[in-house]
Parts: structure tokens; sequence; C-alpha cells
């Protein structure tokens, strides 16, 4: 299956850079990443019923009408999606890929061992996976992130930076509503976003990196 996307990442908020005030060359760098357990499908139609399945105060006993049908739809899609990121696995990937262009930046050792590294890569996933208006809908793709360089010894923040509702927007996924999508098109889509939010990260980090 073809697609045809466009791209909308929005800017990030809480931005740290002390880059210029560290000497990075022969140090060594480690990585920690915190990521979910799996994606999950958000839908707008179902939090305008009240029901929020990924929420413990959010999900009601009894519903009906459209809502009912929108959350078979939802669970089935939400399936697809994590079945899916079990072949494309976004935050691993965002961790690993980021963890390779900063030491590569910094010409710094990368280390296997956080306690013996001088800096410490801190890549936290919150949550990601699919924002839909209704399972017939178009919707985005969505993470909430952020990445920090640590200095181990003083637990300094050297340089972070946020990705908060960071989307990749699926537009006309050719004729296929969000519940049709395969399994197949959904591990497309997950390496696409993958590698638009490494792109991302690398083009923050080179900006604000002048050494």
């Amino acid at each position: 299956m073809l697609f045809s996307l466009s791209v909308l990442l929005l800017a990030g908020c809480g931005s740290v850079n002390r880059l210029g005030e560290h000497q990075f060359d022969g140090r060594t760098l480690a990585v920690v990443a915190a990521i979910p357990p799996a994606p999950v499908v958000f839908s707008e139609l179902l939090a305008s019923a009240g029901v929020y399945p990924h929420h413990p105060y959010g999900r009601r006993v009894a519903y009906g009408g459209p809502a009912r049908g929108e959350k078979r739809a939802v669970d089935r899609l939400e399936k697809r999606l994590r079945a899916a990121a079990k072949q494309v696995d976004v935050p691993a990937a965002l961790a690993a890929e980021t963890y390779k262009v900063v030491s590569e930046r910094l010409g710094s050792t990368r280390v296997a061992n956080p306690k013996a590294a001088d800096y410490v890569l801190d890549v936290r996933v919150m949550s990601y996976g699919l924002h839909l208006r209704t399972a017939r809908a178009r919707g985005f793709l969505f993470v909430d992130a952020e990445v920090m360089l640590i200095e181990r010894a003083s637990s300094e923040v050297v340089w972070k930076e946020m990705m908060q509702n960071e989307r990749l927007r699926v537009d006309a996924l050719i004729d296929a509503d969000p519940e049709d999508l395969t399994e197949e098109d959904l591990r497309y889509l997950l390496d696409a976003f993958a590698n638009h939010l490494t792109d991302e990260l690398a083009t923050a980090f080179n900006k604000d990196y002048k050494g």
C-alpha cells in the first residue's frame, strides 16, 4: 500500500543548551531510555463520550450509541498497532539513533555502563501512538518525549530538547480509513515516524552544538 504523507513537527518548549560550557572530546557517553510499554490509539469521539480506555478514572462501565462501535474499532486498530510496534519500536529506535548522532557529533566514546560514563544521554518517551478524530477519520502519529544530556558527576542538565505532541500527520492514506490500516501499513508509518523524529532531534542538536 502506498501512502501520501505530510509532516507537521511542532516545536517543543523547555529546551536547555549549555553545550558550549563543556569539553566532550575524548569523554565517555552512555544512554539510558525510559520507554512506554506499548503505543496507544486516542479517539476524540470516545473522549467526547467520556470514554478514556487508557486512564484508570476514565472508564465507563456502560456506554452505547456511536461510542460502542468506535470503541470496538479502536480496540482492533490498537491491537494491530501494537503488533506493528513489535517490529518497529519507535522509542528504541529514537534512543539508539540519537545516541549515535550525539556521540559522533561530540567526539565522545560510547560506553555501555551509565555509572562509568562522563555523560549520560537520557531519552524519556512518556507516550506515543495514533490520535484520531474517529476510527474512520484522518489523524496523526504523536509522541510526548524529552531528551537530556546530563553530566553524570554533577547531575547538571547540559542539553535538553522537549518533544511535546510531536506529530506525523497522515494525509490521504490512499482511500483507507484508519480502521482499515493493516499491520504492514502501520509498520510503514511507524518506521517513517521514527526516521522523522530522529532527524528532528539531530537537527536541533547540530544547531545548538557549535563545537
